[in-house]
């Protein structure tokens, strides 16, 4: 029982150094509303009785992306072992394909801090798949790594997946490809083949040619972009890392400029490889990719990390619709924010058709300066529970945080410590600190070591519900740490912008306030 719980073959036109991340290709459709079903039949040797599974569908990419994050775009379904001995589930799909994620419910207690752990990582989807699961599966603290077999209509595919995991070369065979030369700063200019395809890359490449007939072109196309994608982000973070220790700003215009332009024009963007856009919009690592380069990009042109440079770039670029609402909508759904997002969503409605998106646009739009803050009830450090009424007539900066977050201790250490020593005796400044830890005592101790917060602070907990306490879903809390600031009227005035992040701008922003 189950319940509801082609390519780029027109070059871009270079506008400045880098309105060219991909090319023109002939107009694909959105993805069409179609009828169908996933069909799995699931046979778990170490299942017990107490076992129960559960199968998650994103209703679109953002929400395969972004996981958890947008729980009202996913749909989960739940089964336990019939009495046939495996776990059956029908799976009404309105989409040509998708990712499902499997996961159980732990047993191994509170060493972990999620109720569920996943086996499989996700899996790529076709309308109408019918398959046969063999899986073993030993719970461990961080969860996948499943030993599976895959049997029936369109498990071809699933297969190959995890042939693709056993694929290894002889470390003979191994080039430069594999690793960067000892002692790269992160200059391309110095190490051109960082966006050379691996040779293991290349292996896995061949077994995909040689199931090529087995697979529809679809799953043959979206497996190809998740292998060359996949793992490009050390790379970007040595570039990133390059600008960052003021390395790229020494260097003379002309080298800066080649570092640039070898950077756009950086793993086949003119052909991604031969494979065409309505594929790509299928690769989740091919997303997470663009979105990985993108961020990358801005800091080469402009310094930093700049979510406004960012968001015009996906939005100038010449994807087909479905891929540039899909990017657009990643970018405004990102960690950080601009300082006015609202700006955004107003462009992006006119970019926007699929009535998912604009639906969630609109549930975005909460997080706008001026807009009243969502009123809440947590539990706090000396048991009493605190709403948004108690800070009434004060400044009031939030931050998200939870035990183990390492970013979340090096904003308290480098940023938020700071600005509370400075605003210690101002009775009209609250720094609010809310933590998602599941459990109390391990929320309490974490407080009184003063790693993430400081015992001068309004500390405050989910009260156990982790991420999934309404002040965090309605506020589609995405990454930890998380900092807003509300002025005297508890509205926002900045929601995880990146002035937060910085002491200077943060102890000024707070000012302005009062």
């Amino acid at each position: 029982m189950i319940k509801n719980s082609t390519g780029f073959h027109k070059a871009m036109l270079l506008i400045i150094f880098f309105n060219v991340f991909c090319g023109t290709v002939t107009k694909s459709a959105p993805n069409k509303l179609t009828k169908g079903y996933l069909y799995l039949n699931i046979y778990f040797s170490e299942a017990t009785a107490a076992d129960t599974l559960t199968v998650s569908l994103g209703k679109n990419m953002l929400a395969t992306l972004k996981g958890t994050a947008f729980r009202n775009n996913r749909s989960d379904y739940k089964a336990v072992k019939n009495d046939k001995g495996y776990f059956r589930f029908e799976i009404p799909v309105s989409q040509s394909s998708g990712y499902f994620d499997l996961r159980k419910n732990r047993v191994m207690g509170e060493v972990a801090f999620k109720k569920s752990v996943s086996i499989l990582e996700p899996q790529f989807w076709e309308i109408n798949d019918s398959l046969t699961i063999r899986l073993s599966f030993k719970e461990s603290k961080l969860g996948l790594g499943a030993e599976c077999k895959f049997n029936g209509r369109g498990a071809d595919k699933y297969n190959l997946i995890n042939q693709f995991k056993h694929v290894v070369v002889d470390n003979k065979l191994i080039k430069i490809t594999e690793m960067w030369p000892k002692g790269w700063n992160g200059n391309i200019l110095q190490y051109d083949q960082f966006d050379a395809i691996p040779t293991v890359t290349q292996a896995k490449l061949q077994l995909l040619e040689n199931y090529k007939r087995k697979l529809s072109a679809e799953s043959y196309n979206v497996l190809k972009a998740n292998l060359i994608y996949a793992g490009k982000s050390a790379y970007f973070g040595e570039i990133s890392a390059f600008v960052a220790s003021g390395q790229f700003s020494t260097l003379d215009l002309k080298s800066r400029e080649a570092i640039i332009n070898r950077f756009n024009y950086s793993y086949d963007f003119e052909h991604n490889y031969g494979i065409e856009e309505k594929y790509l919009a299928k690769s989740i690592n091919f997303l997470h990719f663009m979105a990985n380069k993108l961020q990358t990009a801005s800091r080469l042109s402009t310094g930093k990390y700049s979510p406004e440079w960012i968001f015009n770039k996906a939005k100038d670029a010449h994807f087909n619709p479905e891929l540039k609402e899909l990017m657009v909508m990643m970018q405004l759904t990102t960690f950080r924010l601009a300082e006015n997002p609202e700006v955004y969503y107003a462009m992006a409605r006119t970019i926007v058709k699929d009535s998912s998106y604009l639906a969630l646009l609109k549930e975005l739009s909460i997080r706008s300066p001026g807009k009243k803050f969502t009123d809440f009830k947590l539990e706090s450090i000396d048991g009493l529970f605190k709403t948004l009424q108690d800070f009434k007539n004060k400044v009031v900066l939030i931050d998200f945080w939870y035990t183990g977050c390492g970013h979340c201790q090096d904003f308290y250490r480098k940023t938020l410590i700071k600005a509370e020593k400075k605003f210690k005796d101002n009775p009209h400044v609250v720094f609010l600190s809310i933590s998602i830890d599941r459990d109390k005592p391990v929320w309490k101790e974490s407080v009184k070591k003063g790693t993430y917060t400081s015992l001068d602070a309004e500390n405050v907990y989910t009260n156990g519900l982790r991420a999934l306490d309404p002040i965090v879903t309605r506020n589609n809390i995405t990454g930890y740490p998380f900092v807003i600031l509300l002025d005297r009227e508890n509205r926002i005035k900045f929601f995880n912008s990146n002035n937060l992040y910085q002491e200077e701008l943060l102890t000024a922003a707070i000012n302005e306030l009062l």
